[in-house]
């Protein structure tokens, strides 16, 4: 039973990569209140800092339906943590204090603090490397942004993603303060919040038609799938997470069609007399199979709670979101079901092929 319960952990362990990899991936557009969203063409995802003329979005505000229209800045810069002095990159998004479509979870400032120059808030869920948890107790203290000195004057929760570990917040103006050549006539990304009960499908049309070629419109779902497609089809991650939850399906099959195969070999006398005394084949066959099934079943339970103390030990590590949801131990429990059974057939074909008389020799 432990080779099943270390495949089922292994298999738990490459989804939950995933499934953190995919909300990672997306966790930015969720923390937005937004319906359409404008960005370069040349942006394979959210975070790739690519720009365009604001001028594109800011008259996108005369078209009926249209109720507010937020530029988004990003970029990566340098962070000297406060407590080691060590350098790392990190994210830095620039917004709008005065017209904010963010919704990030335990705001903890007035955003309108973003309006003062050499102001941020820093993300306290990036990863500890940053040393972000030092401004928890140490209010309004100056920290290093690539050559600058920025006074943090609050906090926010976004979490780190594959493309970057830690995240800070400012305002427009400072962000090109940051940037230095970042033009105030630039911006990465348009927000579109649309008036209740408009045709977002007739909008985005509208919008669409009238916008350089170079620049894409999308809606909330769509963006969240161009992600979503990006991070699995065009990098590795979708393959490498791939593989190894098909390494353990394939690890459990070989394990338990060892056991599976001893334990027929020992008892291979009982099931030659049941053969014997006119038990049917298919019936012999399906006491091996339930023995198979029996042995998965029992190996889901351990499993469970190996894999629920790794995710909390990579949760802990790396600032990653694992979630041990329904739908991931439903497909587990059936994948072990598979290994099992299939493997407790293929066991199984070994007595039926043989005959019964040469069975007790």
């Amino acid at each position: 039973m432990s080779g099943i319960t270390f495949a089922c952990i292994l298999i738990f362990l490459q989804l939950g990569f995933l499934d953190a990899v995919l909300m990672t991936a997306t966790h930015l557009y969720s923390r937005l209140d937004f319906d359409l969203v404008i960005s370069s063409r040349d942006a394979l995802e959210s975070t790739m800092p690519y720009t365009f003329n604001r001028v594109q979005i800011d008259r996108l505000r005369a078209i009926d339906g249209v109720a507010r229209v937020a530029p988004l800045d990003i970029g990566y810069k340098q962070w000297k943590n406060p407590i080691n002095g060590r350098n790392r990159a990190l994210l830095v998004l620039g917004i709008d204090p005065d017209n904010n479509l963010t919704q990030f979870d335990s705001l903890s400032g007035d955003l309108s603090l973003l309006n003062h120059p050499e102001t941020i808030f820093v993300d306290t869920k990036s990863r500890n490397d940053y040393g972000f948890k030092f401004f928890l107790n140490h209010s309004d203290h100056w920290a290093q942004v690539g050559n600058r000195r920025e006074k943090v004057s609050g906090s926010f929760e976004l979490g780190p993603s594959l493309r970057y570990d830690g995240s800070i917040l400012t305002g427009g103006q400072n962000f090109r303060r940051i940037f230095g050549s970042y033009s105030t006539d630039i911006t990465s990304v348009g927000l579109l919040k649309l008036q209740p009960n408009s045709n977002i499908h007739m909008i985005k049309e509208k919008i669409e038609s009238i916008l350089p070629d170079k620049l894409l419109i999308l809606t909330k779902d769509q963006v969240i799938e161009r992600d979503k497609r990006y991070w699995l089809v065009s990098t590795s991650i979708g393959y490498v997470f791939g593989i190894g939850a098909c390494m353990g399906l394939l690890v459990g099959i070989v394990i338990v069609g060892q056991i599976m195969n001893a334990d027929v070999s020992t008892h291979l006398s009982i099931y030659a007399t049941l053969l014997a005394i006119g038990y049917p084949k298919l019936r012999v066959m399906s006491l091996i199979i339930r023995l198979g099934l029996v042995v998965s079943v029992l190996a889901i339970l351990p499993s469970l709670a190996g894999a629920k103390v790794l995710y909390s030990l990579t949760n802990l590590a790396t600032g990653l979101p694992m979630q041990l949801t329904l739908q991931r131990v439903i497909t587990v429990s059936l994948l072990s079901l598979i290994m099992g059974g299939g493997s407790a057939y293929l066991s199984a074909r070994r007595v039926m092929r043989a005959d019964p008389a040469l069975l007790f020799s």
